[in-house]
């Protein structure tokens, strides 16, 4: 391509638009299709329904059932997938600086995470290292009972700490994010609110009082915290 000879200002360009020019109209249609590029067809989603419930069913907190759905969706804000959007233009990995940082390299395979994970065998395995996507890494997880609700725990905490690391924060040292996840699913079990039962209701009947004595009519209202008398 020819260089312009002419001094000229920077103008941004739209590049989802032959003119170049942003209209909400091709603003919608690029999310659309962005949208519809990552849903699965029919048939995959048949196949992807027992791992999706068995990710939902997991013992820990929601939201870090979301992130690991999110990971098998591959809808995580990892670099490469910025760079696909068209946000940034580099998508290597911060931390390693020799890899396109997917969500898989991310979470899993990059090299500065090497340390953690060859501390856990059950997770330092030749069949997950070989792995491409989240969806494989925890349908093994899952077929081999591999503890998935820590693992989930694991790679939530590893995300935040990424992201901490991204932005400057104060993050988590390596040695110190397996404690932590376990942590984390102790504060679930522990916090989970005790199941309630409804109250018993004995219907009262009046008896007429004995000779010489008197009845007076009572009524009360016992709560969790206080008693009301009326």
């Amino acid at each position: 391509m020819p260089l312009c000879r002419s001094i000229r200002d920077d103008v941004l360009i739209w590049p989802f638009n032959p003119d170049g020019v942003y209209t909400v109209k091709s603003g919608y249609r690029f999310l659309h299709e962005e949208q519809c590029r990552k849903q699965p067809g029919s048939s995959e989603v048949e196949v992807l329904k027992p791992l999706w419930n068995k990710i939902w069913g997991l013992h820990i907190p929601n939201k870090i059932k979301h992130l690991a759905w999110k990971a098998c969706k591959i809808a995580l804000r990892t670099k490469l997938n910025l760079v696909r959007r068209k946000i940034i233009t580099d998508g290597c990995c911060d931390m390693c600086k020799t890899q396109q940082e997917d969500v898989v390299h991310a979470l899993f395979l990059c090299p500065n995470l090497r340390p953690l994970w060859s501390t856990m065998p059950k997770w330092n395995h030749g069949t997950l290292m070989a792995c491409t996507s989240f969806i494989d890494i925890f349908d093994y997880i899952f077929a081999s009972n591999r503890d998935p609700d820590l693992f989930a725990a694991v790679i939530w905490t590893l995300w935040t700490r990424r992201n901490n690391l991204r932005l400057g924060k104060p993050a988590l040292p390596l040695n110190k994010v397996t404690e932590f996840a376990r942590e984390r699913l102790t504060e679930a079990v522990t916090s989970t609110p005790l199941p309630s039962y409804p109250a018993q209701h004995i219907a009262a009947t009046w008896i007429a009082p004995g000779t010489h004595s008197y009845k007076l009519k009572f009524n009360g209202a016992t709560f969790a915290e206080m008693i009301l008398l009326e």
